[in-house]
């Protein structure tokens, strides 16, 4: 009768395989085997190639963990096909696996395998030096916080003979990855902008091979194993996190604007209303929040996605990118209370509402911003009826624009708002109300259309294309106005 033979420091052991008794095994590398005697259960395991603990839990719950530094020559089992496996070890590190389907124990009966699994010559374990391994395929989703602190492993044990390389690209622009120069057998190449990534080799095989990356946003992960030229294998790595560590309300609110903008309808609506963490969702991005242990929204990105209605986003917090109107059909856009809490690497002046000339027509009925942080930019290929902005709070790098002849609004409120600028020359407005707001630094006013600017502070010059009798200023002081003798 065959049975298994572990070559310790110790006298040979031998065991018999109980199947009932075994429940499972912890997970501490990889299970090459499961195997129960009598009251105990026992798992060995390889780590790094090496197998190195044998974990004996006995039938009353008691577990006893014994730190074994030991060799197997050869270990001898069943898959669940009813092949025999032989894995053959020298010096604790995997060289081959034959599958010989003639050739089997004496006695079958004796023996059940609770799981045979397949092992390659490389070996990508679960965890390295720095945290999860990125390599593992268990790890599809990485963490970012906002100063992009949450480490990870990529980390690989290549057995001597044998070779790989690993690109890592980032989806994100400019850099979706950044990494450590404390790696430990790996030669990592300067960022390669074709590429928009590094390549990972390993430069001794025999060895194990770990560094330490940090991730700000999606990345392609490519496997060269043993001298290919094309991937061996390819994954994608998201940024994102567990279904419950999603900010609940943002979770409701996406919900809510896939309902409001017909999302059965929509061309890609991957995921959406699943229980998958909002990560997953197509065209929504996250971070992770380490203050409130939650995962948030960090951009929205639908364009050409035929959404239709109206849209309401709200008390979407770190809201960094807007993409929704571009090649869309929404008819009214409602902004309260986004982006005012982002990342501290993303904490520089960047949009809260943007439409450029080489984006598709939009026309909308009403467009409303409050108490929301980020410049406005309109630069043509835009009409509403109606633009209203209230309680925002710009930052002195930070203005509104709204510009081109393509750009026709019928009224824009701006009130109590802070802001460095304001122009809304050169576009097709009827009237404009500018009121009880502060301008901050070297400040002006540009306007090409009736204007009311009231109560406000701070402005240097005002500048209208329109005769004087178009532009009216009340309670505000302003040591430069132009505009057109009547």
């Amino acid at each position: 009768m065959k049975k298994i033979l572990l070559l310790l420091a110790a006298p040979f052991v031998f065991f018999t395989v109980q199947a009932d008794l075994i429940t499972q095994a912890e997970a501490d590398g990889i299970v090459l085997e499961l195997m129960s005697r009598g009251t105990q259960q026992h798992a060995i395991y390889a780590k790094d190639g090496v197998q190195q603990k044998m974990t004996i839990t006995s039938i009353d719950g008691e577990v006893l963990e014994v730190n074994y530094k030991f060799w197997v020559y050869y270990v001898n089992y069943i898959d669940n096909a009813g092949k025999y496996i032989m894995v053959k070890e020298s010096n604790g590190n995997l060289l081959e696996i034959n599958v010989e389907s003639d050739a089997k124990p004496d006695d079958l009966e004796e023996w059940r395998i609770l799981k045979a699994i397949e092992i390659s010559g490389i070996i990508y374990p679960e965890t390295g030096r720095f945290g999860p391994n990125i390599l593992s395929d268990k790890v599809v989703m990485v963490k970012k916080t906002e100063w992009g602190r949450f480490e990870y492993s990529v980390r690989a044990v290549v057995p001597e003979g044998s070779s790989l390389k690993i690109v890592i690209k980032s989806k994100t622009p400019p850099y979706g990855y950044s990494y450590s120069a404390m790696t430990e057998n790996w030669s990592v190449s300067l960022w390669d902008n074709n590429l928009k990534g590094n390549t990972w080799t390993v430069y001794e095989s025999g060895k194990p091979a770990d560094g330490m990356v940090i991730f700000d946003g999606d990345c392609i992960v490519e496997y060269y194993e043993n001298g290919a030229t094309t991937p061996t294998k390819v994954k994608n790595l998201y940024i994102g996190g567990d279904a419950e560590d999603d900010d609940q309300h943002e979770r409701d609110m996406l919900i809510a604007f896939y309902e409001s903008t017909n999302g059965d309808n929509w061309i890609r609506k991957d995921n959406w209303c699943t229980n998958k963490p909002i990560s997953l969702w197509y065209g929504v991005e996250t971070y992770y929040h380490a203050a409130s242990m939650t995962n948030r929204v960090l951009s929205i990105k639908l364009p050409n996605n035929n959404l239709t209605g109206s849209a309401n986003l709200a008390d979407i917090k770190s809201l960094y990118e807007l993409n929704i109107l571009n090649g869309n059909k929404i008819e009214s856009l409602t902004i309260d209370n986004c982006g005012n809490e982002l990342p501290g690497d993303y904490n520089y002046s960047r949009p809260i509402f943007y439409h450029d000339h080489n984006y598709s027509q939009c026309n909308l009925k009403t467009l409303k911003i409050s108490k929301s942080k980020g410049y406005i930019y309109v630069n043509g290929n835009f009409s509403a009826e109606s633009v209203i902005i209230s309680n925002c709070n710009l930052s002195s790098e930070e203005y509104m624009s709204f510009y081109s002849p393509s750009t026709k609004i019928g009224t824009l409120t701006v009130s109590n708002c802070t802001m460095r600028s304001l122009y809304a020359d050169n576009s097709i407005i009827g009237n404009i109300t500018i009121d009880n707001c502060s301008f901050l630094g070297d400040a002006y006013i540009y306007v090409g259309n009736k204007t009311q600017v009231n109560n406000c502070r701070g402005l240097r010059s005002i500048y209208s294309s329109m005769k004087c009798s178009d532009l009216i200023i009340a309670n505000t002081v302003c040591s430069n106005i132009q505009c057109k003798n009547d």
